[in-house]
Parts: C-alpha cells; structure tokens; sequence
C-alpha cells in the first residue's frame, strides 16, 4: 500500500513519517495497525496493544542537514506528544487532521473517543479524537504471516511501501509519531 509518505527518523524506539496529505496518513496508521494486528506472535505479546499512533497536520520547518530531510516545530512536537497521549493499540488524531473531508471521511465507520489534552510544551488544550476500534472493520486480528518484523535497533519496523521517495518540504505536513506501546505484566 503506497500511503505517499517517508520516514522522518526514528528518536529511541519511535518513528516520526510524514505523509502529502493527511489523508495520506490516517490510511497508514489504519493499515500499520491493522498489520500489526495480523501478527501471529504464538501468544508472546498482544499485537493488537502493540502500537500507539498519534496524527497531526500543521505548518512546520523542514530542513535538510547531512543530507537528510529533517522536520521541525510546533506542529512536530504535537505530533509525537499525541502519539504520547495513546493508549496501547490506539489511534489519535488531533481536530486539525479531522477538519480536512478526506481523513474525516477514512474514520467515519470508527467509534471515535473526543478527548480535550493537556500536553507538555504546548500553551492551549489540544483537541484528539482516539479511535476507539482502528481496525474495526479492516479485518482478523490474527494472520499467518507477519507483515511487521521485529528489529533490535528500532523495537519494530513497518515497512509499508517498498521505496518511498523523500517528500518535498510541504508548508503544512502531516505528520505521523508511532511509538511502540510498553507491554504490562
């Protein structure tokens, strides 16, 4: 599935990705949580709380330094504080990313959960709606094959689509924080 978007980088073990739409973005959350759901872990972990995701949209600076396109701001630090914000297994995206038709359009069969938050380095409350059951409808929770493979220097890799290229530095970039949940017990 081509989602139109790059990883960013990877900060610990979270990857920060920015997508040409915002659309572009909720179709990858929804399909890396439903991948990571199809994961057949022999009862190791619970994928389907493996993965949290947060989704905002906003103006940011990018920057390229050592040949690499870098993303910084305001819009960034929303991002990955939502990601923060998550549940294991869920699904956030801010109002911002739900005010464009298309990606309000992608949830409109999930229970979406309004949440008014609180978040470190941000002056105002921000508005997310968590999603409550992001993979409804997208299919089993278990699979035969996984789709996402275990790596030791990231916690996990998605690999979504197979080359994609480095967007254009966007005025207003959706961006994606997916952060790997800490398993209890």
């Amino acid at each position: 599935m081509d989602c139109q978007g790059a990883i960013v980088k990877t900060i610990g073990d979270s990857v920060m990705a920015t997508f040409a739409t915002p659309a572009d973005g909720v179709r990858a959350a929804l399909e890396i949580q439903r991948r990571i759901r199809a994961l057949d872990t022999d009862g190791a972990v619970d994928a389907a709380r493996l993965v949290k995701i947060g989704l905002h949209t906003g103006p940011c600076v990018a920057v390229t330094a050592n040949e690499r396109l870098d993303y910084f701001g305001t819009s960034v630090n929303i991002a990955s504080r939502v990601a923060g914000a998550c549940l294991p297994g869920q699904i956030a995206l801010t109002a911002d990313v739900l005010a464009d038709p298309h990606p309000a359009a992608l949830v409109a069969e999930h229970t979406l959960e309004p949440d008014s938050v609180s978040l470190r380095g941000i002056s105002r409350p921000v508005e997310l709606y968590r999603l409550v059951d992001p993979c409804g409808p997208y299919g089993p929770t278990v699979a035969k094959r996984p789709v996402v493979e275990a790596s030791t220097s990231l916690g996990l890799r998605v690999d979504l689509t197979e080359s994609a290229p480095e967007p254009a530095a966007p005025l207003a970039a959706p961006l994606l924080e997916a952060v790997p949940a800490r398993q209890s017990g």
